[in-house]
């Protein structure tokens, strides 16, 4: 996997390796409470009670964001047009794009993970990060 280099920005503080993770359930699913909660809910409880220490032993600050599904949020005839039509994907990606510019420091590490629609969220929430390296270029000149 390629590593992307963040540009440094006039005003942005170094970072001591933040590890940034977002993930983004499938349609319909809330982990938090799901009967049957899918791998990227399991994931996510298993590092927030599990702190990553890396090679070093030390540990490592991470910011964590569980995105619940399309339509998991909604009840009735809003649930059933947010699965139909996807609704609440836009605010999903700005929901990790935001989380993501937030904690973002330059030597961050930032890993999306995804399942059915959510899987879509991440690759296009991945797909903004070049745009946002672009904006830091054009406005740290």
């Amino acid at each position: 996997m390629e590593r992307i280099a963040w540009p440094s920005h006039p005003e942005s503080r170094a970072s001591s390796g933040t590890e940034i993770i977002v993930l983004c359930d499938g349609t319909g699913k809330n982990g938090k409470v799901d009967k049957d909660p899918t791998n990227v809910y399991w994931l996510y409880h298993l590092l927030l009670a599990n702190p990553y220490t890396g090679k070093t032993g030390k540990r490592r600050k991470r910011e964590l964001l569980y995105i619940p599904g399309v339509g998991a949020e909604s009840k009735g005839i809003p649930k059933y047009l947010a699965l139909v039509f996807g609704k609440t994907i836009v605010e999903m990606v700005i929901n990790a794009y935001m989380f993501i510019a937030k904690h973002y420091r330059p030597g961050d590490s930032v890993c999306l993970f995804g399942y059915s629609r959510g899987a879509f969220v991440a690759r296009k929430v991945a797909g903004l990060l070049p745009i946002w390296i672009l904006a830091w270029r054009i406005r740290g000149t």
